[in-house]
């Protein structure tokens, strides 16, 4: 009766760490984050262009990795307006660059323009993006977006890294089923031996 207690109770332990395992996903999430505009795109003097969509396709990519971002601008007016696509990177140590992704392009009434490009996560800690439309001097903006997020993190899978809720779950279940299994075999073994004696007279 002891052993078959324990043996419960280990499978229990086994079912609640199967629980555990799903719901422990940390930084494990690359789920794609899209935005569009901020505000409302309204037409103006120097044209009506929009940012018709603006997406990054990991929000979370290990040290050295890299994830596309994407975007589209629409010319939503009745006038062929030029713009200039750029990109603001803010980094975790309060450092920001921008980036040129089009320059000078031209686009007609119901015209529209898409871009992608692969950024490498080269600083760990969390960046913020934002996508502008401006004039080809930069100095009006027709639209951007909102901003978008990219953590970039350590790679926890070497040896010797910190353990995370997945790891231990891991660990658990590997324990668990250890548990079970030296117990499995010593009560077959027991009755076994029971089977093989001979009954008293």
């Amino acid at each position: 009766m002891r052993h078959g207690r324990v043996l419960v109770a280990a499978l229990v332990c086994l079912a609640l760490v199967g629980t555990v395992v799903p719901g422990a996903t940390g930084q494990e999430s690359t789920a794609t984050e899209t935005a569009v505009g901020a505000g409302p795109c309204e037409s103006t003097d120097a044209g009506h262009l929009c940012l018709a969509a603006a997406s990054v396709g990991s929000n979370v990519v290990e040290l050295g990795e890299s994830t596309e971002i994407s975007y589209t601008v629409e010319n939503r007016g009745d006038d062929v307006t030029a713009a200039r696509v750029q990109l603001t990177i803010a980094g975790p140590n309060n450092e920001t660059r921008s980036l040129i992704l089009e320059e000078g392009t031209t686009l007609t009434p119901g015209e529209s323009t898409s871009g992608a490009l692969s950024l490498t996560g080269d600083t760990v800690g969390l960046h913020a993006l934002q996508f502008r439309v401006v004039t080809p001097d930069g100095t009006y903006r027709f639209d951007e977006s909102e901003p978008l997020t990219v953590d970039v993190v350590e790679d926890r899978t070497r040896l010797g890294g910190d353990l995370d809720a997945p790891d231990f779950a891991l660990l658990a279940l590997v324990a668990t089923l250890t548990i079970a299994g030296v117990l499995g075999l010593r009560i077959y073994r027991q009755r076994r031996r029971r089977g093989d004696r001979p009954d008293s007279e």
